[in-house]
């Protein structure tokens, strides 16, 4: 499906001016400047399939466009750990209620809306939402998705595997200058240094056995 006009000027703002900023992209893109609703536009934009897959071909289009230049390789990298971070297991899957749960069709339509439209992927009490419907944050926490096969007591389903928060918001936080890496590699150490630090510990060591 083509953007319109103004999907157009707002992904356009969101990947350039805005910086990832949304609520600021509408605002520029020209939909409203009324701050009570800006949010929620933004957020509706930022699942809609055609929008999602615009702005990932405008993100890559300018990482290539600067030669991979050392700032947005940065940000590219911050905005992926950012993602990992941010984003939990039930933003991907959803507890069910049962198919006899008279609510449940009601449910399921909910959650289509939520995410762009999107049909959720039902495997009976877990609901997964499609990856096409995800963010680029969202699809990068996802380290892996393994089958479950089917079995005369169950109806088989998708294991997800996300990546680690904790060492992303580390790496996040080394890379923002929060915190110091936990090991530094000092090249303007001498050769005749590095020889005295090893016989140092040869002598130590021979001096403990």
């Amino acid at each position: 499906m083509a953007l319109s006009e103004m999907q157009e000027r707002f992904c356009q703002f969101y990947v350039g001016e805005c910086r990832g900023n949304g609520t600021e992209a509408v605002v520029r893109a020209g939909y409203t400047e009324n701050r009570s609703s800006t949010a929620v536009i933004a957020s509706q934009n930022l699942r809609k399939l055609n929008i999602i897959s615009r702005i990932k071909d405008l993100r890559r289009e300018a990482l290539e466009a600067s030669g991979f230049d050392k700032e947005r390789v940065r940000e590219a990298i911050m905005r992926r750990m950012m993602g990992i971070v941010s984003t939990s297991l039930t933003d991907i899957v959803h507890i069910s209620p049962s198919r006899d749960d008279p609510h449940r069709g009601e449910i399921l339509k909910e959650l289509a809306e939520k995410n762009g439209g999107q049909q959720i992927l039902d495997f009976g009490e877990l609901l997964f939402v499609p990856t096409t419907g995800l963010t680029d944050e969202a699809d990068g926490a996802i380290k892996k998705f393994k089958a479950i096969q089917p079995t005369e007591h169950s109806d088989g389903g998708l294991e997800v595997e996300m990546h680690d928060p904790i060492a992303a918001a580390r790496l996040l936080a080394e890379i923002s200058g929060l915190k110091q890496p936990d090991t530094e590699v000092n090249v303007n150490v001498s050769p005749a240094v590095i020889l005295q630090q090893v016989e140092a510990r040869k002598a130590g060591a021979s001096a403990n056995g």
